[in-house]
């Protein structure tokens, strides 16, 4: 099992969410295992941890919403080729 963080731009609440995914690759198939929100930035540079199961669970779905899990198969992909290239 493999893990990445990366980030969501939520635009319309002027922050940037981060998230830890943790996947499996096999057969050249990714399958995404977990998404856990860790981390929020505002754009007055505070940053706020995310430490309970009802604020992941809200930021987890907000994530969703926007469309920005389909798009992590094909991120870890590239990262997986770069890495691979290293």
């Amino acid at each position: 099992m493999g893990s990445t963080c990366m980030t969501w731009e939520d635009e319309e609440n002027n922050r940037q969410i981060r998230f830890r995914v943790d996947y499996t690759i096999g057969n050249s198939e990714i399958e995404i295992v977990d998404v856990v929100p860790t981390e929020v930035s505002f754009e007055d540079s505070r940053c706020v941890g995310v430490h309970t199961a009802k604020g992941r669970d809200l930021l987890l779905q907000q994530i969703q919403r926007s469309g920005r899990i389909e798009t992590l198969k094909s991120e870890i992909a590239e990262l997986d080729e770069l890495l691979a290239v290293v």
